[in-house]
């Protein structure tokens, strides 16, 4: 197979303290802003990508389950993006091993 091979990283899973972890949904009253919930029930933004993209391109890191990861958040209101190491060295590690196994193929 020559290059370029495509691929998609799902969306970074949110752990706000709101009904779903979601930025802007209704927040779970009484609870800490400024802290991340450790569990979230759902990812929905990584389903919707999943239907949208799933037949057209491989998924890099959709197997890592990181609904039950929020502590690993950077926190103080950001729960978002993820502090190091962690969840980007999951995602970085899957990356690597794609590129590895796509460049075995093409030699």
């Amino acid at each position: 197979t020559k290059w370029p091979h495509f691929f998609y990283q799902l969306s970074s899973v949110e752990s706000f303290w709101t009904v779903d972890g979601m930025y802007g949904s209704p927040r779970i009253p009484g609870k800490d802003m400024m802290s991340c919930q450790p569990t979230v029930p759902s990812a929905v933004h990584r389903q919707e990508e999943r239907e949208e993209f799933g037949v057209l391109v491989p998924f890099i890191a959709d197997e890592v389950d990181v609904k039950k990861l929020g502590e690993y958040h950077v926190e103080h209101g950001d729960c978002l993006h993820w502090i190091q190491p962690g969840v980007p060295d999951l995602y970085a590690a899957q990356l690597s091993d794609f590129l590895i196994t796509i460049t075995e193929r093409t030699l």
